[in-house]
């Protein structure tokens, strides 16, 4: 192999392993962003509940 191939080659692991990592950041910034919302929805649905069994 030449030097231009192993350029070539060497530049495209860079560009792979670049966007590998983003959206391996991404997603773990998503999934806390669900969590997040997550737990905000089970305080509110229990809050919900606990008006509801208030009112009755």
């Amino acid at each position: 192999m030449n030097n231009i191939t192993l350029a070539h080659i060497g530049g495209e692991l860079v560009l792979i392993g670049g966007v590998a990592f983003y959206f391996h950041r991404k997603t773990n910034t998503l999934q806390e962003d669900v969590n997040t919302l997550k737990k905000e929805n089970k305080e509110l649905s229990d809050a919900v509940e606990d008006l509801q069994e208030n009112l009755q």
